[in-house]
């Protein structure tokens, strides 16, 4: 049985479906690789979106992005279908990324610039905090 879960973005909350992290079936799709915890939230550590799925697996796998999100704690793959068409996909992807510090996207995010910069002032528990807090979901950590 696959799980939904809303994964919160700035200006909306996308249904993905919760895979383990096993190669997803070749659809076009906004995907994420997740590191859920022992208390069942769910932490992005990539989001990216692909016109086929599997073909874009296979390349994470030779790129090393597959073996640093395992070093990260990844255990799961979650994949959103409803993006039909490449502006879509994107669209997603750029709201998720706004809203999610991602360490492994390596083009960054203005979330994860936004919890780096608070972290230089010191600042950087309490921001993530309330940067978590906002997006009113209890999966999601």
């Amino acid at each position: 049985m696959t799980t939904i879960l809303f994964m919160p973005g700035q200006r909306g909350s996308y249904p993905f479906s919760a895979l383990p992290l096993t190669e997803p079936p070749p659809v076009s799709a906004v995907y994420a690789y997740v590191r859920r915890t022992s208390d069942g939230k769910c932490e992005p550590l990539y989001i990216g979106q692909a016109e086929n799925a599997a073909q874009r697996w296979r390349d994470h796998l030779n790129d090393g992005l597959h073996r640093q999100a395992l070093g990260l704690g990844a255990n799961e793959l979650h994949i959103h279908l409803l993006a039909t068409t490449k502006e879509m996909r994107l669209n997603v992807e750029t709201d998720l990324r706004r809203n999610w510090p991602t360490p492994l996207n390596r083009q960054g995010s203005p979330a994860y610039a936004k919890n780096a910069l608070t972290g230089l002032l010191g600042l950087g528990a309490s921001n993530l905090n309330a940067l978590t807090q906002n997006n009113q979901n209890p999966l999601w950590a």
